[in-house]
């Protein structure tokens, strides 16, 4: 139990630190676009370094050092985070109380009163649904935890129910988030998903000796883990630097595109190797897999950076932090998805080596493997238009319910309730929350917290509010549920008298008018 924790605070001050890195990145993207792309790169690089650093020296540390050694040398290090923080390197201003207060009230107070109730509901469901899946995950081999005797049925049983989990958090975030943000984030969470791991199975092929599988690489276990590394992250760098300096000017689409199906074709000449056509060719393994390792990572590279990128430009000024553990978590959720999917397929396709001598026949059906790891992500790239906005790396991006527009100089608001506003402003929920308060609930006036976007539908409807005291105001309703221009409401009367007057609905609002 004790070792556990201390994992687990390790894993919390490497995600904080990471995450209000991040924040601060995006920040400073947001309000400086055309940066966005060097900025990105530069912080990547520096990730990639440190990686390297780390994979460079694993070896000699567990050599020399033990088990034990990794944690002792990391200590002292772990310190060098306060640093920056003591340092002020991140130029952040203090705070004052009063408006620290606004904020927390805005983010936690029902959209009616221009908060947001939905962001808490977001978060708690990610927090939620996460121990769940790691619940069902962890308890694959328990005969208490399913029923089925068959390890194949109960695995299936649990991927369902981790899959079904993992689709109503991702809908939660369609349904009530910003368009743009939503669908952004739900193209990023089915690219991650995807994206199966078959490192299983791989492992094994490329170490295992001449007793254990004859045909294999009979790579050594230092060249494929830390020889490799080493090589990925060098060209990794090196895929940083062609982006930064011929690629930054792209449209997201166009890169995202180009790297996918660049990363695709790589991916998929593993399957050669699998099937050990490359020998019959005369081409040796190390060379097949090195010129591999070094293109994908190259590859995915150009594929990481500017999905980063978009993630700090469609952050609300205020939820820097919020959002982007929010639509990270979703990413990271997808990739455990995939894992969990590759292990499956593994079992499935009867790949399942140990090391042992009984591995002969184990890597029979890899191939078929491979083959799903590089076309399953194709089936994401036919969803690029509609899901990620057509706009340059340097382009400031604003956030409208019916979609961003690009190089309109950004969306800064100091307002902390129009800013949490923003973030859920022309989702579903809303507009539904919206079309069903405009035909059946209260008469009010109502208009989209802290943007002054307006909604519509195509059906006219005039509406007057009872024991009205004084005039009549005109009401124009622009896009209900997306698409082209429909139409307007007719005109809308309601008292100027009543203080109290919506302006909106959300999660946390909706039953009042329902009562």
């Amino acid at each position: 139990m004790a070792t556990v924790t201390a994992f687990f605070c390790i894993g919390l001050q490497i995600c904080t630190c990471d995450l209000l890195l991040e924040a601060a990145v995006a920040e400073r993207i947001r309000k400086s676009p055309k940066k966005g792309p060097s900025l990105m790169a530069f912080m990547t690089g520096g990730q990639t370094v440190g990686e390297a650093l780390a994979i460079g020296t694993i070896g000699w540390v567990l050599e020399y050092l033990g088990p034990r050694g990794p944690c002792l040398l990391a200590l002292p290090l772990t310190w060098l985070a306060f640093v920056p923080a003591v340092g002020n390197w991140l130029g952040e201003s203090e705070c004052p109380e009063q408006e620290a207060s606004q904020r927390r009230k805005a983010f936690f107070t029902a959209r009616n009163r221009r908060g947001g109730g939905e962001i808490p509901f977001l978060v708690a469901a990610v927090g939620v649904g996460s121990l769940v899946i790691l619940q069902v995950a962890s308890n694959t081999d328990s005969e208490a935890a399913n029923p089925f005797t068959d390890p194949l049925s109960a695995a299936s049983y649990q991927l369902k129910l981790i899959a079904l989990l993992a689709i109503l958090i991702i809908a939660s975030f369609c349904l009530l988030l910003n368009p743009t943000i939503g669908l952004m984030n739900a193209f990023f969470f089915l690219q991650s998903t995807s994206t199966i791991s078959v490192e299983g199975g791989a492992f094994y092929f490329f170490t295992d000796d001449s007793a254990s599988y004859p045909m294999g690489p009979h790579f050594s276990v230092w060249f494929y883990t830390t020889g490799l590394g080493l090589v990925a992250s060098a060209f990794g760098i090196m895929g940083l630097w062609i982006y930064n300096h011929f690629m930054a000017h792209w449209r997201y689409r166009n890169l995202l595109l180009t790297s996918n199906l660049l990363w695709i074709l790589v991916s998929s000449v593993s399957v050669l190797v699998f099937t050990r056509r490359n020998i019959e060719w005369g081409i040796p393994d190390d060379l097949f897999v090195l010129g591999g390792t070094v293109l994908q990572n190259v590859f995915v590279r150009w594929a990481y950076v500017p999905g980063g990128l978009l993630l700090c430009q469609v952050c609300p000024e205020g939820l820097e932090a919020t959002m982007f553990a929010l639509l990270a978590g979703c990413q990271n959720l997808g990739r455990s998805v995939a894992s969990i999917f590759g292990t499956y397929l593994l079992a499935y396709l009867g790949v399942e080596p140990d090391g042992t001598p009984q591995d002969s026949h184990c890597f029979d059906h890899l191939w078929i493997a491979a083959v799903l790891q590089s076309i399953l992500p194709l089936l994401t790239l036919g969803l690029l238009p509609r899901m990620i906005p057509d706009a340059s790396q340097t382009d400031h991006i604003r956030l409208t319910p019916d979609g961003p527009v690009g190089d309109t100089g950004g969306q800064l608001d100091s307002d902390p309730r129009s800013s949490v506003a923003l973030a859920t402003s022309g989702s579903l929920w809303g507009r539904l929350c919206l079309f069903l308060s405009t035909y059946w609930g209260p008469t009010t006036a109502i208009s989209d917290a802290g943007t002054g976007v307006s909604y519509g539908t195509s059906a006219p409807k005039e509406r007057k509010v009872r024991g009205s005291t004084g005039g009549s105001e005109t009401f124009r309703m622009g896009k209900m549920f997306g698409g082209a221009e429909t139409g307007r409401m007719g005109k809308m009367f309601y008292s100027r008298a009543r203080p109290q007057a919506v302006e909106g609905h959300d999660i946390l609002s909706t039953t009042h008018w329902l009562q």
